[in-house]
């Protein structure tokens, strides 16, 4: 875990182990489609450009080890092992594992630690919840094998499908009850990485807002209080500055958490400079801008995440 830390035991993870919508992202602001070889040219940039600002990088095996090889002096490596996630369509979401990986694999490949993306929902069928359950379990006994730390990340969903604010004021509640779960020894769980309770935009005191502040601290304190292991953030999509905000209301909630494990938030704006301009175009983006995204969230982080074990 050190290895992924920096001295005070936080964690600035960049997160570029995106696949399936990596891919269409790049192919909406391209307006065709990308090859293998320009999503993996994205990984390695982006890569090359971050790492020595990064604590490590997480990564994956399809098309991201050439990149892992691009990583600056002392930035570890993280590596994904389920297939791509984000646009899971398998019913239940159910996960699925990458055919020609293991743990001992990615381990013989330079992984320091092993992530596993899972939906989780406790209005889910529980015949399904049981079988992600005994996934996980599965997953666990690996990594102990491996003697390599486990980050179990899980997106909260609805089966029905319903969103907007009756959602985000339940959401809470389905983040507690899945770190509740998956805290348990059995599953072997060394770091959660989780969706931020409540975003900073989603609480105020406009119409719109789903929560006023002091619901969106009493729900972030809720939803976070079952958590066993150390907790790192995603950052879902949202914009630097959100993700930042974000942080800062945990924070002030008095939850203690590790750091944040987070792509989209750092790199997304730069998906134009590369597809217009290739990796030249991608360096002189993230010389001149995306840095700029990771010493925010590392500033902030200096500020408010209180590192492993704390």
């Amino acid at each position: 875990m050190a290895a992924l830390a920096d001295a005070a035991g936080r964690m600035a993870v960049v997160a570029v182990d995106h696949r399936g919508n990596l891919r269409a992202m790049l192919a909406k602001a391209a307006g065709r489609e990308i090859s293998d070889a320009e999503l993996a040219g994205f990984k390695a940039g982006v890569t090359r450009g971050l790492s020595g600002a990064a604590t490590a990088m997480l990564l994956d095996p399809e098309y991201g080890l050439p990149a892992a090889e691009q990583r600056a002096a002392g930035s570890g490596l993280l590596l994904a092992y389920e297939k791509s996630g984000y646009d899971n369509t398998r019913p239940g979401r159910r996960p699925d594992l990458l055919p020609h990986q293991s743990v001992a694999r990615l381990r013989a490949a330079g992984a320091q630690g092993i992530k596993i993306l899972l939906h989780f929902s406790g209005l889910e069928a529980a015949e399904i919840n049981d079988e992600k359950c005994a996934f996980i379990e599965r997953i666990g006994a690996e990594c102990r094998d491996q003697e390599i730390p486990f980050f179990l990340e899980i997106l909260t969903y609805d089966p029905q499908g319903p969103t907007g604010a009756a959602w985000l004021r339940q959401r809470p509640r389905w983040i507690a009850a899945a770190a509740a779960e998956f805290s348990h020894p059995r599953y072997g769980v060394d770091v959660l990485k989780l969706e931020l309770p409540v975003a900073a935009h989603d609480c105020g005191n406009g119409a719109d807002a789903a929560f006023t502040r002091a619901e969106a601290l009493a729900s972030t304190r809720e939803a976070l209080a079952p958590a066993g292991p150390p907790v790192v953030f995603l950052s879902g999509g949202a914009s630097t500055a959100e993700f930042v905000a974000g942080l800062e209301l945990v924070a002030e909630a008095g939850v203690p958490f590790a750091g944040a494990l987070c792509g989209r938030a750092i790199w997304q704006d730069g998906i134009p400079s590369y597809v217009a301009a290739g990796a030249a175009g991608l360096e002189r983006w993230l010389a001149a801008e995306g840095r700029a995204h990771l010493q925010a969230v590392r500033a902030c982080l200096t500020r408010c995440a209180t590192g492993i074990g704390r």
